[in-house]
């Protein structure tokens, strides 16, 4: 019967349901569990029909024997040796079909694992055998007797330990596959009974090979550990002879010593994988491979210990993309070519960056097709020649690495210099299309920074003339960048692919009513999350993610802010309890918490469980032994603890909660995974008010196919009659998270049987959820004697007395049963029935969607909304989506059109046609509103936009333009104007009006100044780029004339020959922070600028960078420092000498290092100028400087304390050069002053051997107070030496926990001393 006569009586059935449920709702977030009791209702009546149609058409009597012997076949090995128990049918059945044996798997869980698989391979006949997980052959031999019984028709072994030579000289004629991973396996020429056979896969570790063996003759798949002496690999150099249709090979482990007996070539025609592996070095593989011609190969793997020659040909021959890298700390590069097609070719080698260019270059005519380049960036000097042969490269990587140690991490890292060679670029390859800088880091927890951001767009700068592609910049955090200026540079564009502090005060920050960010990472930015819950005072959620323990003291104490309703705190630290904090905020108002952490919970638990109705235990283990705790509590609110404790197991947890009972009085329902049933058993039984338990079963995680459900641990539902009788309802809850492994109607059958097993026991009413609706619908359930079990599928539950809901409305049951009963009448086929109940359950699916909708469109809640809400929500989306809300409704466009605070950022939309558009038609709605303008367009070549600039200028704020707009209409008045970027600016007298203005910003690269101008009086902050021409230096000899006020000034390649053209007299007084650098390759002192510009009360900051060592009156810039700090700078070739003094200024210079001597040309310089050190307490340099400084410690007679830092020497196995260390015997000889010495060792780990050495040069040190930092815990373990004679030598090391320590207080100056100071 067609189903279109019912569907109107449905409709009104749901229609009549639907409007007496939703009377009086007025919010359509409530129509949601409306809808859902609905559809349940509906699915639960329909599935309950179903269910009685097919118990009376459909039982399990009616299969054919040969379908349940499928079924039977398709469970795991341990279920159908239950299914062969459970009747004397299904017994028969087992027996009379060996397939269902044809595939064994033992496991490591089975107990009597040698005669079940006697039992199987004796139930499989003839039928072909696969034997899997690594079969053990015991020592009894009843295994190995099995195998030799039925290798007649065993198909598949895998074994972990080598049979004897007895068993695989037997012929074998189905045999397909042999993997093992045991002892040597010897290839005689009777293997398998010495017949071509089925073999063709073949996955062992070969102890010799005979001189001829026909088994081998089928092989297509081999994967062996080569004979490792010349006797086992005499018949070796055969095997393409032995494997003529061979199609993947993987040799392992090849020595050299055995080259010369590697298979000559060519290799099979149908050879299409290699991969091959040698440790020894100077053993080159590639050369094996190219006598082999396996050009036309679609997949070669190369890892060896050996620099390849011209064969990298065959690597690299006719590939679309290559990609080089280089291991860190090692001389091995990695070469992956790819294409065309699926072609891959891969090769890890022994070499360094200029030899592999250069053989690039001897093969270039490979690499005509090559679209795509990847390289480091510490191989784009010898790469450079490489991209010029490359006719066809239009995508360029270069990758940056992160390589500072764990102590390093607070310095500026990426070697920007290496970008450089990109000058030369354009002139080698001009097609090119994109450039990547790929920066890459060691890890989330050192991620690169804002300084690094704007360090490189600084380096950019000095290519800012050159043609290079655009940019595409990787690798830095979106938090990084946010606000991040990037300037605009002539030559090329620069995007930052991946777009808090907090400040004393911000009235701005009192609105937020959500939060989200990471916990402090440094020392800095700590101390500001005190003011969190002040700032935000609004605050109703707060998630702070990555909490490290030791800055758990800077966050806020608290009280949090009564509107606070959801607070989510996670932390990686082991043993960082975060309850702590959630017991200090406690506030009643809090209906929502979230912890995750990794260690148990410890003493707040009855504070977090305290007035729970529900608790929820969870044992996850998709990452490890996740457990989680969950107390949901009246009115909705709810509070979970996720830990991660390996420490921690679920009996501790239950000990932990039975001891906090009094906390738990009104628990009336317990959510548990099964596997902690157990041991909570005791916890259900001292719960008073309990009534509803509920238990996940899971699928097991080491089962193969993750379809094996713990259904075992429900037998200790047994116990809780006795412990619980007032429990009223059991829940059993399916879970499983991939649809790959959905119970099914076996898993059902599975879980019934085990609850027989409860049986009698006295148990409430059972009900089983999870299972999918055609899982249950056909199988035949018989109730138990002491309890009663339904199925509840997704859809809905079986049982019929839920088909009225709790407010007393009933369910369209009268519709829907009588139109089923009718469509069904006549059907005997299931599958009809299913489609019938299918048609009907999409059909009450779809008319109440019609109904939902029908009432969302008479209820539109956000015609209520004031014009001021509407506005603050449009000011908050991005422009584009600003500009179309104002074309959505009338109202919205009017909203849009009259509050001007909507348009007050206004940027350049990229990739837009009508970008310039769309910026004129947002600078027009902004009224007289106080406005952020970005532009990239060509301004100059844009008129209507100049013009509608100038109309605009009075109300500007914050201005920043790209290439192309000398033209800005800046002699216009500009009130408002705080802040000016560009990339070139040519300044007139009239700026901005001639008049003093609002402006202390500029960041310019080309900045042109004139004699005078009034509007510069007031900037403050100044960035620029030196002039690059005396006609582009005009007036900069006035430069603080034009700028009375200036704080910050920062000048970037700055040119020695035109250093006159800077200032000559006292900078202002208020300019305190200078950075001033020079180009490379330029003997320019800038020191001549601080001798002319320093006065008594200025330039407390300085920062200078330059080529030039020759530094005149070094003793003005550090004179009167006490710390002095000398080492590398940002480059391993430079030097930088920082000093500090007792009052807070820092001075600082970078120069090049020398390539002889530089150490003692270091010291002759401090030596110059050490009568102007008198105060001098603190002294940090590198170890291999101490002889050359220590006898310039005698002319500090206050230097109490000397920081050394030990660097590994750079090569193929970085060791320490413990040495210079022996100069610390004579410290007494030059300073009678000095009372604690640290040494930092770097760039570790060193050894214990290392610790001795070390010690034995400190020995004869008499400095009372030694600190030693760099070594780990277990390494000071080992050294063995006693505590009494390190006390006695005043030697202490720094252990973990202490790395970021201070020496102690006691032992250390008031001021100076900066334990993290770069050394």
């Amino acid at each position: 019967m067609s189903f279109a006569v019912h569907d109107e009586a449905l409709r009104a059935s749901l229609r009549r349901s639907f409007l007496a449920r939703s009377d009086g709702v007025t919010e359509s977030a409530k129509l949601g569990p409306i809808v859902d009791e609905l559809k349940e209702a509906s699915y639960s009546l329909l599935l309950e029909l179903v269910a009685e149609w097919k118990l009376e058409n459909v039982t399990i009597h009616r299969l054919p024997e040969e379908v349940l012997a499928l079924c039977f076949a398709l469970l795991p090995f341990r279920d159908r040796v239950s299914a062969s128990h459970v009747s004397c049918n299904w017994r028969r059945i087992s027996l009379s079909y060996p397939a269902i044996w044809a595939h064994i798997e033992l496991g490591d869980s089975l107990i009597n694992n040698t005669a079940l698989f006697k039992m199987a391979l004796g139930r499989s006949g003839n039928h072909p055998i696969d034997i899997v997980h690594g079969l053990t052959f015991d020592t009894d031999g009843v295994i190995e007797d099995s195998v030799m019984t039925h290798i007649h028709h065993i198909r598949t072994i895998s074994y972990s330990t080598t049979p004897r030579p007895a068993l695989l000289s037997q012929a074998a004629p189905m045999l397909e596959v042999l993997h093992g991973s045991g002892e040597h396996l010897h290839i005689a020429s009777d293997f398998l009974g010495g017949q071509v056979g089925r073999l063709r896969s073949l996955h062992a570790q070969i102890g010799s090979f005979a001189a001829r063996c026909p088994a081998l003759g089928t092989l297509t798949d081999i994967a062996i550990h080569v004979p490792a002496t010349a006797q086992g690999a005499e018949h070796f150099r055969h095997l393409f002879r032995f494997c003529p249709v061979l199609e993947v090979l993987v040799l392992l482990r090849l020595p050299i010593a055995l080259a010369p007996f590697i298979p000559t070539g060519p290799a099979p025609a149908s050879l299409r994988s290699v991969m091959m592996e040698s440790c020894d070095a100077g053993f080159d593989l590639t050369a094996h491979c190219a006598a082999w011609q396996l050009a036309s190969r679609s997949d070669i793997t190369i890892f060896q210990n050996a620099t390849a020659g011209e064969d990298l040909a065959l690597i690299i021959s006719g590939a679309l993309s290559i990609d080089v890298r280089h291991i860190s700390n090692s001389p091995t590069s990695v070469i992956t070519a790819l294409g065309p097609g699926s072609r891959r070719r891969v090769i890890e080698e022994h070499d360094d960056p200029h030899s592999l260019a250069a053989v690039m270059q001897r093969v270039r005519s490979t690499l005509a097709d090559v679209q795509a380049l990847s390289v480091p960036a510490t191989s784009l000097p010898a790469f450079m020649d490489v991209f010029a042969v490359l006719p066809e490269l239009k995508h360029l990587t270069i990758n940056l690495h992160d390589d500072r140690t764990a102590a390093q991490s607070h310095i500026s890292w990426l070697p920007w210099n290496l970008l450089t060679p990109l000058a030369r670029l354009p002139g080698l390859r001009p097609g090119l299309q994109t450039l990547i800088l790929n920066v890459v880091w060691r890890g989330p927890q050192d991620p690169p920074s804002r300084r690094d951001a704007l360090d490189l767009t600084a380096h950019l700068r000095r290519l800012m003339h050159v043609g290079l592609p655009p940019i595409l910049v990787k690798g830095f955090a979106a938090e990084t960048l946010h606000n991040l200026p990037v300037p605009e540079f002539p030559g090329f564009l620069v995007h930052f692919v991946d777009q808090g502090l907090f400040p004393p005060a911000c009235p701005v920050l009192s609105t937020v009513t959500s939060l989200s960010l990471d916990g402090p990472s440094s020392a800095e930015s700590a101390p500001t999350f005190r003011h969190l819950f002040r700032l935000f005072s609004a605050l109703q959620s707060l998630t702070l993610c990555h909490l490290l323990s030791q800055y758990s003291q800077f966050l806020p104490d608290g009280p949090v802010p009564a509107s606070l309703r959801r607070l989510v705190l996670e932390s990686e630290h082991n043993h960082y309890d975060l309850s702590e904090h959630y017991a200090h905020w406690h506030s009643q108002n809090l209906s929502d918490v979230g912890i995750c952490q990794f260690t148990g919970p410890t003493r707040h638990v009855s504070q977090f469980l305290s007035g729970a109705v529900e608790l929820i235990i969870r044992r996850e283990h998709p990452f490890g032994p996740w457990k989680s705790l969950i107390a949901v509590c009246p009115e909705g609110r709810r509070r979970a603890l996720d830990f991660h404790d390996a420490g921690y197991d679920m009996q501790r947890l239950a000990e932990t909660v039975s001891s906090v009972q009094t906390a738990l009085s009104d628990v009336r329902s317990i959510n548990i995974s099964a596997v902690a049933l157990s041991d909570f058993v005791p916890v259900i039984a001292v719960l008073p008010k309990l009534t509803h338990l509920t238990v996940t079963v899971k699928p097991d995680d080491n089962s193969r196919d993750g379809r094996n459900f713990r259904w075992h641990d429900l037998a200790s539902l047994a116990h809780l009659p006795a412990s619980r009788p007032e429990l009223q309802s059991i829940a059993i809850k399916v879970v499983c998270g991939k649809e790959s492994c959905t119970p099914n109607a076996s898993d059902a059958r599975a879980l019934f049987l085990h609850l027989e097993a409860v049986e009698p026991s006295g148990l409430p009413d059972i009900m089983v959820k999870g299972f999918p609706p055609e899982s249950v619908l056909g199988i035949e359930i018989s109730q138990l004697d002491g309890f009663k079990v339904a199925f509840e599928t997704n859809c809905g539950s079986v049982n019929r007395g839920i088909e009225a809901s709790t407010d007393g409305v009933a369910a369209p049951a009268s519709d829907l049963e009588p139109m089923l009963l009718s469509l069904a009448h006549g059907v005997t086929d299931a599958s009809q029935i299913s489609d019938t109940y299918q048609e009907l359950g999409s059909a009450a699916a779809r008319i109440l969607c019609d109904l939902v909708q029908k009432w969302s469109i008479g209820n539109d809640s956000s015609r209520c909304f004031p014009d001021e809400v509407l506005a603050a929500i449009f000011d908050v989306v991005p422009v584009r989506d600003r500009l179309v809300v104002s074309h959505v409704c009338r109202r919205w466009r009017s909203v849009a059109l009259a509050h001007p605070a909507i348009w007050a950022d206004i940027y350049e939309l990229p990739r837009c046609k009508d970008g310039l558009a769309l910026v004129l038609m947002a600078l027009s709605r902004t009224g007289k509103y106080p406005v952020q303008l970005s532009l990239s367009t060509d301004c100059d070549g844009a008129p209507e936009l100049l013009s509608a600039l100038k109309n605009h200028m009075d109300h500007i704020e914050q201005l920043s333009w790209g290439p192309g707009c000398e033209s800005m209409p800046l002699t216009t008045p500009a009130p408002l104007l705080s802040e000016i970027q560009g990339v070139s600016l040519d300044v007139p007298s009239d700026f901005l009006g001639g008049q003093v203005s609002t402006l202390t910003k500029i960041y310019m690269v080309q900045f042109y100044l004139p004699a005078t101008c009034p509007a510069l009086s007031t900037v403050t902050s100044l960035e620029l780029h030196g002039p690059l021409s005396e006609d582009a230096a005009e007036n900069y000899d006035k430069l603080f004339t034009l700028f009375p006020r200036l704080e910050y000034l920062r000048i970037s390649l700055l040119h020695g020959d035109l250093a006159d053209t800077l200032p000559t007299g006292p900078a202002p007084r208020t300019l305190q922070d200078l950075y001033l650098e020079g180009i490379e390759y330029d003997d320019y002192d800038l020191m001549q600028h601080y001798t002319a510009w320093k006065t008594d009360d200025n330039l407390q900051n300085v920062t200078f960078a330059q080529d030039c060592c020759e530094i005149a009156d070094l003793g003005a810039l550090i004179g009167g420092a006490v710390k002095l700090v000398i080492g590398e700078e940002d480059d391993t070739n430079r030097t930088q000498i920082a000093a500090s003094g007792c009052d807070g200024w820092s001075r600082a210079i970078g120069f090049q290092d020398l390539e002889d001597g530089h150490a003692a040309y270091v010291a002759e310089m401090i030596f110059d100028v050490r009568e102007s050190l008198p105060d001098l307490h603190t002294l940090e340099i590198e170890a291999a400087y101490l002889a050359a400084f220590l006898p310039l410690c005698d002319s500090w007679p206050k230097l109490t304390h000397l920081a050394l830092s030990v660097l590994p020497a750079i090569g193929d196995e970085p060791a320490y050069d413990w040495a210079p260390l022996r100069c610390l015997s004579h410290v007494r000889q030059h300073s009678q002053s000095i009372v604690a010495i640290v040494i930092d060792v770097k760039m570790g780990p060193p050894s214990a051997d290392d610790a001795r050495t070390m010690l034995a040069h400190l020995s004869l040190c008499d400095v009372a107070d030694i600190l030693i930092k760099g070594f780990s815990n277990a390494v000071i373990a080992n050294v063995e030496t006693p505590d009494d004679f390190l006390t006695g030598l005043g030697i202490r090391f720094a252990r973990d926990e202490d790395t970021h320590s201070n020496m102690d207080a006691g032992t250390l100056p008031d001021s100076g001393w900066d334990d993290d100071a770069p050394v």
